[in-house]
């Protein structure tokens, strides 16, 4: 039966599932040389080598087959000269490496921004971490530092992210990166995490090294997740013991909810108080408001028409220039001159109180 183990290796810390190919007992914490698919390097046994099959599904830490396919093979344990001698190199250190590549980048104008670089097991391979904006032709870069190191060289592009946790730093917490410490598997942080935990927007407090948001907005966002469930929505209706009552506003990690009552009286109830949720709203009359009113709007008159011409009437004796228009929406008339009415004998046109021609004449 096959056994497997889980091992981390490499300056990254990557976490795998490797198959125990040598006969000799394993347990966590020893060194071996592993077959990875980045070749020979040194690594180290997390796990007890169990059977294949026999751990738990989905238990991820450990090893098991139900969790993921080996990405390798541990070849044995490794010897202390073995140890002794990539002691010295990790000591000795890549900065020459690091320095003559950044040189010769940017004599040839590569754009490249050299990051790292890691010797594999006995300084069989050299690997070269960078980042770019775009396309990078290295073929010439790669034969000079081949040339200059005699050995293999291989290049591998990485991301913000794995910038972050290549390089190494203090968080704003004061403690070292998730990333570089323990956070293996690096998952996808959403804004809507930061919203939820009602974090400020603000890029320079959410985000971390790298640029990107925290990691540790993920942590706690299971938790959220189930307590959001348990709240209603803002604008909700629902019943407590004084009545029917509209959510205004909700408190996610105490639990807690505004409600306000039809008379206007707001009260602060746990979740557990609540006697029904989910109701529709009701329905309200709408208000009667009078014409005219604000919020209604005004009633459009067109231009009035007129039917047919207007006829004009004489005046009344006792109100010169007035003038009576028959039917509806007419225009008046013009007004009839003033003067005596024409008629009979006795009226003198003095009726209106203004002096006339025959109070002038003495």
């Amino acid at each position: 039966m096959r056994r497997l183990t889980t091992v981390r290796y490499g300056r990254q810390n990557l976490r795998g599932l490797f198959a125990v190919e040598t006969e000799e007992e394993l347990k966590g914490g020893d060194t071996c040389v592993v077959r990875s698919a980045r070749g020979t390097e040194l690594g180290v046994v997390l796990a007890k080598p169990i059977v294949d099959g026999e751990g738990e599904a989905g238990c991820g830490e450990s090893a098991c087959g139900s969790c993921a396919t080996a990405q390798g093979a541990v070849l044995r344990r490794a010897t202390p000269e073995e140890l002794q001698r990539a002691l010295t190199h990790k000591k000795e250190g890549v900065m020459t490496e690091i320095r003559y590549a950044r040189e010769r980048s940017r004599e040839q104008h590569l754009g490249m921004k050299i990051i790292g670089a890691e010797y594999l097991f006995e300084k069989e391979k050299l690997i070269l971490h960078f980042s770019s904006n775009g396309r990078v032709e290295f073929h010439h870069f790669v034969r000079d530092l081949a040339v200059k190191f005699k050995t293999r060289i291989e290049l591998k592009p990485i991301g913000a992210r794995d910038e972050a946790r290549l390089v190494g730093d203090v968080a704003s917490c004061g403690r070292e990166l998730c990333c570089k410490s323990f956070l293996h598997d690096l998952q996808p942080v959403s804004m809507r995490m930061a919203k939820q935990q009602k974090k400020t927007l603000d890029p320079t407090k959410i985000a971390g090294q790298c640029g990107k948001l925290k990691c540790c907005l993920r942590y706690e966002d299971s938790v959220y997740v189930e307590l959001q469930k348990s709240l209603p929505k803002r604008g909700a209706f629902v019943r407590i013991e004084h009545g029917l009552a509209r959510v205004l506003n909700t408190d996610l990690l105490l639990q807690k909810l505004v409600v306000e009552m039809e008379n206007g009286d707001r009260h602060v109830v746990h979740v557990s108080q609540l006697l029904e949720v989910g109701i529709k709203p009701p329905r309200l009359p709408p208000p009667a408001t009078a014409p005219g009113a604000p919020g209604v709007a005004p009633k459009r008159v067109g231009p009035a028409r007129v039917v047919g011409p207007a006829r004009v009437e004489p005046a009344t004796p006792g109100r010169p220039g007035d003038a009576a228009v028959n039917g509806p929406g007419t225009r008046p008339g013009p007004a009839a001159p003033s003067g005596p009415p024409p008629g009979g004998a006795g009226d003198d046109g003095d009726d209106d109180g203004d002096p006339g021609p025959s109070d002038l004449e003495g």
